[in-house]
């Protein structure tokens, strides 16, 4: 396969499809590119190919990332916020002379699609709905890692609000942003209390719009993160928490959001041996932010998007970075892909279904954990 040979008129396509799932954030196009360091080197099919492949080097690795908290600043959450502070890709590559490109994308996953499309980004961490929507669309990227799974979300209310349960807001004002892991976290939440969208006057608003729009009483709740959305309007006492995925014990792990390590088709193909160091390198971050110990600092880091260390702290309590960072593929990944993009065709999120598997290839994290022997560094879920 060629090195990312997407038409304009696909890449088009991608966004007239993001859109019509209103999924467009303003400034999605705006993003962050940092050149720093080095980076990689290939891949091919048979033999003799492989062979020539694995001495090709790209000249930069392009690596995005979605979780930038929709700031302008070069940072970013979870396991790629301490791949880039650590500068653990620069140190891998840096014997080759291949650069790195870091790319913080202010419009998330929709941008992170748009920057596959048109070959601007070679890896990028992203969201499983993000990443299923650009699949469903045609989009030939590949699942190669976990980042982080079990995310927790919220639903906030105005401070004066009266409601004491999800089911006292039924034809009230709720709002959470479309085409995001909120929708559908929204959508499993109902239906537990046997409620759909359709029962709410429904506001499709981007977290700032939401959180605003409930400080300012013109909604009567918002399903949004904590940390960066309605920690700190309810730490003010202008909003309040009136229910959270992390206290409800019908909210089970494997429905709750995920997000992972993505890369282009024809990279992938071009530059194996290239993945495999780059996943080495991930795997050295990875490794650091599963340790209890180094919590306080990755709430350091994670702050550098414009989120409060005490909200971090707060969010993850109770939690085992073990498991939410673990890189591995294991089962709970592969089902918890296959039950979104089920309900995410279920809710017309996306046209075109496909098996989980198609989106995802192991071997080349295998190789890495091998190499690393971190094989047993996590526990398999």
């Amino acid at each position: 396969m060629n090195r990312v040979k997407k038409t304009k008129k696909f890449a088009s396509g991608l966004l007239i499809a993001s859109l019509l799932l209103s999924i467009a954030f303003s400034g999605c196009s705006n993003n962050l590119s940092v050149s720093s360091g080095s980076a990689p080197a290939g891949k091919a099919g048979s033999a003799v190919e492989s062979a020539a492949a694995s001495s090709e080097k790209p000249d930069v690795i392009r690596v995005g990332t979605a979780f930038t908290a929709g700031n302008s600043n070069k940072a970013s959450l979870m396991t790629f916020g301490v791949l880039y502070e650590h500068h653990l890709l620069e140190e891998e590559f840096e014997k080759d002379g291949i650069k790195i490109e870091w790319n913080f994308f202010k419009g998330v996953s929709p941008a992170v699609n748009e920057a596959f499309a048109s070959n601007t980004i070679d890896f990028a961490a992203t969201s499983d709905l993000g990443a299923i929507v650009g699949k469903s669309n045609g989009l030939n990227i590949k699942l190669i890692a976990s980042q982080s799974r079990g995310g927790e979300s919220y639903l906030g209310v105005p401070a004066k609000s009266t409601a004491t349960k999800i089911e006292d807001l039924a034809g009230k004002k709720l709002a959470t942003t479309n085409g995001t892991t909120f929708q559908v976290t929204l959508a499993r939440i109902l239906a537990k209390r046997n409620l759909t969208i359709k029962d709410f006057e429904f506001f499709n608003l981007a977290p700032a719009d939401g959180v605003a729009a409930l400080v300012s009483g013109n909604i009567d709740a918002a399903v949004y993160g904590g940390p960066g959305q309605l920690f700190p309007p309810r730490d003010k006492g202008q909003v309040k928490i009136l229910y959270t995925t992390a206290d409800d014990p019908e909210f089970k792990a494997d429905e709750k959001p995920q997000t992972s390590v993505f890369v282009s088709d024809s990279f992938l193909e071009k530059y194996p041996d290239i993945t495999e160091r780059f996943l080495k390198a991930y795997l050295k971050a990875a490794q650091w932010i599963s340790k209890e110990e180094n919590q306080e600092d990755y709430y350091v880091i994670a702050s550098h998007t414009g989120q409060s260390v005490d909200g971090l702290r707060e969010g993850a309590k109770g939690t085992d970075p073990s498991y939410i960072y673990s890189p591995l593929i294991d089962d709970s990944v592969v089902n918890y892909y296959s039950g979104t993009i089920s309900l995410m065709k279920d809710l017309g999120l996306i046209k075109n279904t496909f098996d989980a598997k198609d989106l995802i290839v192991e071997e080349p994290l295998k190789k890495a954990l091998a190499e690393t022997k971190l094989q047993d560094n996590w526990k398999k879920y």
